[in-house]
């Protein structure tokens, strides 16, 4: 019973991040065509269902880091894989850019890529900057955690 409820939280994770996704995602979306003064009649209903397919695999993407048997240089192929496919069913199949030709295909993968890169260097920077001194705090016992039998008795009150 507790490995089904364990996954019943996994999809629950993962449907209640990608609505999140699919509504950042679908609002982004609508701003460019605003902005972009395009005469166009917005989304259609299968464009709509596209976006949130891919915010669904955006969202189930960021669950392979939270297996602990794969490797990091296996999470972020994963990862990046994943991505790159939700990409191509966001910008190419729903959104309007167009890849005609293979070199048109590797163009926007290589765009893609160096985004990816830019924001995973980023993000693991960052994450690395947070919570680098609380993993010093945690390996380093305070001296007022010591038990009788550790040392000798420590006064609190000087």
């Amino acid at each position: 019973m507790n490995q089904a409820s364990d996954i019943f939280s996994v999809i629950k994770r993962v449907i209640s991040r990608g609505t999140v996704i699919f509504t950042a995602l679908y609002f982004s979306l609508y701003f460019i065509v605003l902005i972009s003064n395009d005469n166009g009649d917005g989304t259609s209903f299968a464009q709509a269902f596209l976006i949130l397919l891919s915010s669904v695999i955006i969202s189930a993407s960021c669950e392979v880091f939270t297996v602990k048997s794969l490797s990091k240089i296996v999470k972020v192929l994963i990862n990046y894989l994943t991505l790159l496919i939700a990409f191509f069913v966001v910008f190419v199949t729903a959104g309007k850019v167009r890849v005609n030709e293979p070199k048109d295909v590797f163009v926007t993968t290589v765009i893609f890529t160096f985004i990816y890169a830019i924001v995973f260097a980023l993000t693991y920077l960052l994450k690395r900057w947070l919570f680098s001194s609380d993993k010093r705090k945690k390996t380093e016992p305070h001296p007022t955690h010591q038990t009788k039998s550790e040392g000798s008795y420590i006064n609190r009150f000087q």
